[in-house]
């Protein structure tokens, strides 16, 4: 590994910034479902768990695959939501956009390096607020399922 990543991409977030990201996303979840819960299939819930704690983690990029992820196990075999609701999660343009960043976060895009060590350490601010538009996301899809 690079002297990068050896000094900065391996540090562990601080308890006060896992706390205050912990809280983040409860608050988030708490205000989008009056405190219900999302009620996501086993599958998904543990995906979206997953992304919750990559995020108190600040492992931003990860929580955008997962939350995508979450989002894809919900709908996998769903008949029983409204198809105008389905329609707009698998379609939307929110979400069309958190699909299309995963996708490149997971396989590139044509070639060109979509993220760098250079961007995990310089474009934090940015990358954070990726990662809770894509918490948003998923909060969105299912807050009213």
């Amino acid at each position: 590994m690079s002297a990068i990543s050896e000094t900065r991409v391996l540090q562990p977030p601080s308890i006060r910034d896992w706390t205050e990201r912990g809280r983040w996303v409860t608050a988030l979840i708490d205000g989008a479902t009056d405190g219900r819960g999302l009620g996501l299939s086993p599958q998904a819930d543990a995906l979206f768990a997953e992304a919750v704690r990559c995020f108190c983690a600040g492992s931003w990029p990860a929580v955008v695959i997962l939350a995508q992820s979450a989002i894809d196990a919900e709908l996998e075999g769903d008949t029983g939501r409204d198809g105008l609701w389905l329609n707009e999660v698998r379609f939307g343009s929110d979400f069309g956009q958190l699909r299309s960043r995963r996708n490149a976060l997971v396989h590139g895009d044509a070639g060109k390096h979509v993220l760098t060590l250079h961007d995990l350490v310089e474009e934090q601010v940015m990358l954070e607020k990726e990662a809770k538009g894509a918490l948003g996301s998923v909060v969105e899809a299912f807050a009213h399922g």
